[in-house]
């Protein structure tokens, strides 16, 4: 017996590596699917207002004024 399992697939990490891969793939996909299902609108807007704070003050001052 040279250390590896009886059912002929190479070792755990292999096992624990498949399975991982599986359920990325699986996440990307459903991540694929709910984006295509939003509106473009958020999909689009959402990463400009998370990387540029001076957008989201400028925003606030303009509905201040407003008000």
């Amino acid at each position: 017996y040279n250390g590896r399992p009886l059912l002929g697939h190479d070792n755990e990490f292999e096992d624990n590596r498949r399975v991982f891969l599986a359920g990325q793939e699986r996440r990307r996909r459903a991540a694929a699917a709910a984006a295509a299902t939003t509106t473009t609108a958020v999909v689009v807007n959402e990463p400009v207002l998370q990387s540029s704070p001076t957008v989201i003050s400028q925003a606030d001052s303009n509905l201040a004024n407003e008000g």
